[in-house]
């Protein structure tokens, strides 16, 4: 299996699915969803990081992980994996 498509399809899915989560469902819905589950809401720690952080490291690292792909397929002669 190809390491790249193996890699990409889990960072698009945790991204795709922390952005509807606290953006689309809105991190209010939610905490309620994980007070009536558990007993308690998410602290702040925990809001800011499905929000904000998680999103953004995702992002960051398929965008690194596109360029590594792209810059590694145009510049550099074919090298056997064996």
């Amino acid at each position: 299996m190809d390491h790249y498509a193996a890699m990409w399809a889990p960072l698009m899915v945790g991204l795709l699915s922390c952005i509807v989560l606290a953006w689309v469902y809105k991190m209010d819905n939610f905490a309620t969803n994980v007070r009536s589950m558990l007993g308690h809401e998410p602290r702040w720690w925990w809001r800011s990081m499905w929000k904000f952080v998680t999103p953004l490291v995702l992002t960051v690292g398929s965008v690194c992980s596109i360029i590594l792909y792209m810059y590694l397929h145009q510049n550099l002669p074919f090298v056997s994996s064996c």
